[in-house]
């Protein structure tokens, strides 16, 4: 089980998070500048907490909160093509299996966030005459071989669709935070 540094520094309530960017993302998604959570005291409303971003070389994942490293990380993988090249070259295989062995090492919720859907990897052209299904059965065994959590997150490429992303991505790395180090249990309905 990983270990948090900050157990005994966390504030009593927590009021704002920056998400940490990693520095090779090249077009990364868009945070919202705060969220809405659920609060008992407030009623309906929730409770508001304020969103920062921080690019930073990260050693595991592309986006994580800063101070919660080993908590909640995000591996995002933007395309049919990445996945190919991630899970099909040799090279890019080795670094991609040594990257998803130090982040599940270091992280107690890894995820992979896949920015496409099943049905359009499916429906893919692959080089090299790669049947579509087979990505599909490697991405599950990449899932199943590493302990990930996996995210499908199609979007279509616009800035509100980056920006829904990131509100997603937000709340996921915030409620494991608020569960973890804030005994804050999410609400069932």
């Amino acid at each position: 089980m990983v270990t948090q540094d900050n157990d005994s520094v966390c504030p009593k309530r927590l009021e704002e998070v920056t998400v940490l960017v990693d520095t090779r993302e090249q077009y990364p998604v868009r945070f919202p500048q705060n969220i809405r959570i659920p609060d008992p005291g407030s009623g309906y409303k929730g409770r508001l907490i304020k969103v920062f971003t921080e690019r930073k070389k990260l050693d595991a994942g592309d986006y994580c909160l800063k101070g919660y490293e080993g908590c909640c990380v995000i591996e995002r993988k933007a395309s049919p093509m990445e996945l190919y090249k991630n899970l099909f070259d040799r090279k890019d295989k080795a670094r991609q299996g040594r990257a998803l062995t130090k982040m599940v090492n270091a992280v107690e919720f890894p995820y992979l966030m896949v920015e496409t859907s099943p049905q359009n990897i499916l429906g893919s052209q692959l080089p090299g005459d790669i049947d579509p299904e087979v990505l599909v059965g490697k991405v599950m065994g990449m899932v199943a071989r590493y302990g990930l959590r996996l995210l499908w997150l199609p979007w279509r490429g616009s800035a509100s669709g980056r920006t829904s992303m990131g509100l997603v991505l937000v709340h996921l790395m915030v409620g494991h935070v608020l569960n973890k180090y804030y005994n804050e249990k999410p609400e069932l309905i």
